[in-house]
């Protein structure tokens, strides 16, 4: 979050799914991403992102985070409008994650391509496509 962000600010405590956290708010540029991975895969990282900041129309997003004593993330929240250039009416998008059975196996079923879609796919192209 440090290599992200230029804001963060510590709101308080708080117990998430029982384990003590530090609640946090934090303005996460997603250009500065790109800095924060290894330096072979930051051109990919820096083209994703910059689509990305088309498709929001701001390269920021604030995000509240929730963080246990070992440092580990146990919750964020999100809620930002995207105003993409090539629509009039934002986009609003609120999200809630809850993070938990750290180390635990992970065995996915991934859905049917029909349930499905891109971001991109949603907004219609601009006028440079």
């Amino acid at each position: 979050l440090n290599a992200a962000s230029d804001s963060i600010d510590r709101i308080g405590t708080q117990v998430v799914r029982g384990t003590q956290t530090t609640h946090y708010h934090v303005v996460v540029d997603l250009l500065k991403i790109a800095n924060t991975v290894p330096a072979a895969k930051q051109a990919a990282v820096r083209r994703t992102f910059r689509h990305e900041v088309e498709l929001v129309g701001t390269h920021t997003i604030p995000i509240d985070v929730w963080i246990d004593s070992q440092g580990l993330v146990r919750r964020e929240h999100f809620d930002i409008s995207m105003h993409p250039a090539t629509v009039t009416v934002p986009v609003e998008m609120e999200m809630t994650i809850d993070f938990f059975d750290f180390g635990a196996p992970v065995h996915v079923v991934p859905p049917p391509a029909r349930m499905v879609a891109d971001l991109a796919d949603l907004v219609p192209p601009g006028p440079s496509a």
